[in-house]
């Protein structure tokens, strides 16, 4: 299954370096990051690059993009990212959790808050859900 749209931009980015023309473009379409925070987890470094307003969030693992947060409905400390229907062609940023499973059939993971989808075997697509509609799109190298 292919996805067209904004997540497509941001999943072409997966596993570069942040000053990637990939991962710079990815970075564009949620706004550029305006706060950093860093942690060694065991052996590994991990950066979180957080967008302005917390409309997203970037986080490199060891220097190369692992997993980008977005987030399509503002909750408490961020907002919402303003162009949520661009993410994926034909999908609303607030879908309800029928039309996702609808769009993507049978999740590859799930439980009551969330479902998690593997995309032509080459990354995962989880979206949160906050009173049956997508609250939040994470687009990521790796199941965790």
């Amino acid at each position: 299954m292919t996805i067209a749209g904004d997540l497509h931009t941001m999943a072409s980015a997966l596993g570069q370096p942040v000053t990637d023309e990939r991962v710079l473009r990815a970075m564009t379409l949620v706004g550029l990051p305006v706060e950093r925070s860093e942690f060694d987890v065991g052996p590994s470094k991990r950066t979180y690059l957080t967008a302005e307003q917390g409309l997203g969030e970037f986080l490199f693992e060891d220097g190369a993009l692992d997993t980008v947060f977005l987030y399509t409905q503002p909750a408490e400390g961020r907002g919402a990212h303003p162009a949520a229907d661009s993410l994926i062609e034909g999908l609303s940023g607030t879908a309800t959790r029928a039309e996702v499973l609808e769009r993507f059939g049978e999740p590859e993971w799930s439980n009551a808050e969330a479902d998690r989808f593997e995309i032509d075997g080459a990354y995962f697509v989880r979206f949160g859900y906050a009173d049956d509609r997508v609250e939040e799109v994470t687009v990521m190298r790796e199941a965790p």
